[in-house]
């Protein structure tokens, strides 16, 4: 059933963040840009994406690594 899957997905979720905080790793939590918005324009299905979703997944990516990268590397980035 759709429940058991989001709760593991919650639960796999929850042990990934515990991990990164524990190793001191960045985290990037996709699931808060992504979680909660349905939209047949994202999804192929509960898990995979569609081209568009795939997209919206890089672009949450790239916003959240270039602060990090910019840090690590000196750089002066700006989105547009």
């Amino acid at each position: 059933p759709i429940d058991d899957i989001i709760a593991a997905n919650e639960a796999h979720n929850r042990m990934v963040k515990l991990i990164a905080r524990d190793e001191g790793a960045p985290l990037i939590d996709m699931a808060a840009g992504v979680d909660g918005v349905w939209d047949d324009d994202l999804y192929l299905d509960i898990v995979h994406f569609t081209e568009r979703g795939n997209e919206r997944v890089a672009s949450l990516m790239f916003r959240a690594l270039l602060p990090m990268l910019a840090q690590r590397h000196s750089l002066r980035c700006e989105v547009h």
